[in-house]
C-alpha cells in the first residue's frame, strides 16, 4: 500500500511538472497571437456597433451617393444643397438619437 501511495506522489510531481511546462509554453503562443487577436476583437465590436445602428450606415452610404452622384467625385454647389435639403430631416431624426447613446 505505502509503495502504491509514493508510485502516485511520483506521478502526481511529474503530471504537475507538466502542466508547469504546457502553461508556459502556452504563455508564449499566446504573447505571439495577443495582438491579431486584439484588432480582431476590435474589427467584432466594429461590426457590431454598425449592425446596432442600421441608420448610420444607410445614411453614410446615402451621403456618398448623392455627393458623387453620376459625374464622378467632382462635387458642385447643386449637389450640395441637394445633399443638405436631404441629409436636414434625416439629421433631425439620427441627432437625437445618437445623444441617447
Amino acid at each position: 500500500m505505502n509503495s502504491r501511495f509514493v508510485e502516485l506522489q511520483r506521478r502526481k510531481t511529474a503530471l504537475t511538472m507538466q502542466c508547469g511546462r504546457d502553461r508556459e509554453r502556452l504563455a508564449e503562443v499566446m504573447a505571439h497571437w495577443k495582438r491579431p487577436l486584439v484588432w480582431i476583437d476590435r474589427a467584432a465590436q466594429g461590426v457590431s456597433y454598425l449592425k446596432a445602428h442600421p441608420l448610420l450606415v444607410a445614411s453614410v452610404v446615402a451621403g456618398f451617393g448623392l455627393i458623387r452622384g453620376r459625374g464622378g467625385a467632382q462635387s458642385s454647389p447643386g449637389k450640395s444643397r441637394s445633399l443638405w435639403r436631404w441629409a436636414k430631416p434625416l439629421l433631425a431624426v439620427a441627432l437625437p438619437l445618437v445623444r441617447k447613446l
